[in-house]
């Protein structure tokens, strides 16, 4: 697989994309925006019905969308992860109590922020919609990648770092493609600096491995880079 790319403009014939959010976006919207960058409070179950609707677009028009998800699950596949939960309820009643220690913790200033926004939702629905939505998320991604492979994505989204690792479907930030070489950013906030490790294995495990880049100093993220010849 060879990854060329000299102009913005040219016609898009294949595109790479994380896809859905999960349980860890679920669990940001728990968190104040100084520490999820989110802007506002969304429904992620609707954000994942519109990734699917957006695929199917793209697909429509003949383009070609690779998951970097997908491929993420499938090297997961043959990885041991220590502390891993032995099963997919004990990773449930796991992320069910970071929901109820971030709610606790932040609710005063999430409330703020709701009222806010444009949103007319409480911070107590929130947290009682992220708490039933983090079964819903579960179950659909046993039904796609099986019942340990959905424990090992999960855990490692949302319950292997100090914050989960909410920011990781917004899929252009995470590298570059330019020329024939994938550049690998350097994330300027900490909570988002996770996600290139995973892209780099994603893109290893889709045979890109040999146009990795990965830069040496300074900070530089997907969406800032500008491709002119």
């Amino acid at each position: 697989m060879n990854p060329h790319i000299i102009d913005e403009t040219h016609p898009l014939k294949e595109v790479l994309v994380w896809g859905e959010p999960g349980c860890e976006a679920l669990l940001a919207q728990l968190l104040p925006k100084s520490k999820s960058l989110f802007f506002s409070y969304y429904e992620v179950t609707e954000a994942r019905n519109e990734f699917r609707r957006m695929q199917a677009l793209i697909e429509k028009e003949g383009v070609k969308v690779i998951r970097a998800k997908d491929a993420y699950v499938r090297a997961l596949e043959k990885m041991d992860i220590p502390n891993l939960p032995k099963s997919i309820h004990e990773l449930e009643q796991r992320l069910l109590k970071y929901a109820d220690e971030y709610y606790e913790t932040f609710k005063d200033e999430k409330a703020v922020e709701l009222q806010l926004s444009r949103h007319t939702i409480s911070i107590e629905d929130v947290y009682s919609q992220v708490r039933a939505d983090i079964h819903k998320i579960l179950k659909e991604d046993i039904e796609s990648y099986g019942a340990m492979n959905a424990v090992k994505l999960n855990y490692l989204l949302s319950h292997s770092h100090d914050l989960p690792i909410c920011n990781i479907f917004y899929g252009r930030d995470q590298s570059n493609t330019l020329g024939n070489e994938i550049l690998i950013s350097e994330m300027r906030w900490d909570i988002r600096k996770p996600e290139t490790e995973i892209y780099k294995t994603a893109l290893k495990e889709l045979g890109f491995e040999d146009h990795i880049v990965n830069i040496e100093e300074g900070t530089i993220e997907g969406g800032d880079s500008i491709i002119l010849g």
